[in-house]
């Protein structure tokens, strides 16, 4: 479709409802892929059907604002590492501060490099499995846009990567659910345990390798080495079928003592589909929740927040760097308002954080202004029964200050006695 015809049709229907001249606004916006953007909107203007009309119109309200981040290590010798395999923030946390290494995070913003032809062929194909499956058009269409539609879960490049899913599955089910049956749930029931075994030798993994695009998918299942990648992985071929769903996160998980994702399933309704079980899992064992959302104006980066306040970058931890997620810690345990007394020698900083682990291995997990008049940071919405510890943060550096403390059920801190304290 030519320019010229693009224009007449925007021009033909900009007389439409507020939403619509909202959508035309966006030709105007200055980017490099200005005739994808005519064509998303082109095609918006020409839908009757009201499922294609809601799943461009997600399309639209989110394309200036969603982004993936890519990051890149500057080395000493001049050189360029892109890193293109999940790493952990522990590893890129030594890279970005080993003398002679700088890290680069650069924002990679949707709206500049997706196909318009890619986006109406996921609408189309959305649209037919709404209508020929039935528990496809069960789910409320605007739970589908942000459960079962997006192209992403987290950082991952535009790609359609439920179609082998699809592919796979699809065929088998069609004809053997009944309508009496709540299928959404029979579906998630019959595909977790696939995933949540975390076997590398289960036939999915050769056939998909990895979501986030990062793995030579002819060299096989020796690479699938991060849980998330592959609980990204189980997000995909739910929503394939059908099962809206996300991921979610925590930093720090005990007994374990390192951070980990899991998958999260709604019911048809957009509640938690196993709400008592989670509850029950996470409870008295982490000290921060997230939940990815699809709208990244829902979330709000506690790293980006930081940098606002003009906090150097190299004095913020990447434990923080959590876009496009929400903080539902306390859906999953008892959480608390946690103040601590800051002393004195602290007050020139503009920040502290907070820290939960135990000696020798601590990881901050949140952050807070000084209230100079008290004295005291505040921490909103702490996980009940972990270790706590204030701490600074300098170019790397964890900085503890004062004795460790424990959240009590109650919200009592209690201080815990370890040598060196």
């Amino acid at each position: 479709m030519s320019i010229i015809v693009l224009n007449l049709i925007l021009m033909v229907f900009s007389g439409c409802t507020p939403g619509n001249q909202k959508y035309r606004q966006l030709v105007n916006i200055p980017t490099q892929n200005a005739l994808q953007v005519k064509k998303i909107v082109a095609y918006y203007y020409n839908q009757r059907d009201i499922d294609k009309l809601s799943l461009t119109a997600y399309v639209l309200d989110l394309l200036p604002y969603q982004f993936r981040l890519k990051y890149s290590v500057l080395s000493k010798f001049g050189d360029t590492i892109h890193l293109t395999a999940p790493i952990s923030v522990d590893s890129l946390e030594i890279l970005r501060h080993r003398s002679g290494y700088k890290l680069a995070i650069d924002t990679i913003h949707f709206i500049n490099e997706f196909s318009a032809d890619s986006i109406i062929r996921q609408i189309e194909k959305n649209c037919e499995l709404r209508k020929r499956f039935r528990w496809f058009k069960s789910i409320p269409i605007n739970q589908y846009c942000e459960q079962v539609f997006p192209y992403a879960v987290n950082n991952e490049a535009f790609k359609d990567y439920k179609e082998p899913f699809q592919k796979r599955y699809l065929p088998n089910i069609n004809d053997v659910l009944l309508d009496n049956l709540d299928t959404n749930a029979v579906l998630a029931e019959y595909l977790t345990p696939y995933f949540e075994s975390r076997n590398n030798k289960e036939s999915y993994i050769n056939e998909f390798t990895s979501t986030l695009g990062y793995y030579d998918q002819k060299k096989g299942v020796e690479h699938i080495k991060d849980t998330e990648d592959a609980e990204i992985l189980h997000v995909y071929a739910l929503r394939a079928l059908g099962v809206p769903c996300t991921l979610e996160y925590t930093p720090y998980l005990e007994p374990f003592r390192e951070g980990d994702s899991f998958v999260h399933i709604f019911d048809t309704k957009g509640s938690n589909y196993f709400k008592n079980k989670s509850r029950t899992i996470y409870a008295n064992r982490v000290a921060k929740f997230y939940q990815i959302v699809s709208d990244p104006r829902k979330a709000k980066n506690p790293f980006v927040e930081i940098y606002r306040l003009g906090i150097p970058l190299q004095d913020i931890p990447l434990s923080l760097n959590i876009p496009k997620m929400i903080d539902i810690t306390r859906e999953r345990t008892k959480t608390f308002r946690v103040v601590v007394p800051v002393p004195e020698n602290q007050l020139a900083n503009k920040i502290l954080y907070l820290a939960t682990g135990h000696p020798g291995n601590w990881k901050i997990v949140s952050w807070s202004k000084i209230n100079l008049l008290n004295k005291t940071a505040t921490f909103e919405n702490m996980g009940v029964n972990m270790s706590y510890q204030l701490t600074g943060y300098k170019n790397g550096i964890i900085d503890y200050i004062n004795r460790p403390f424990v959240v009590e059920p109650s919200g009592r801190l209690q201080s815990m006695v370890i040598d060196g304290f």
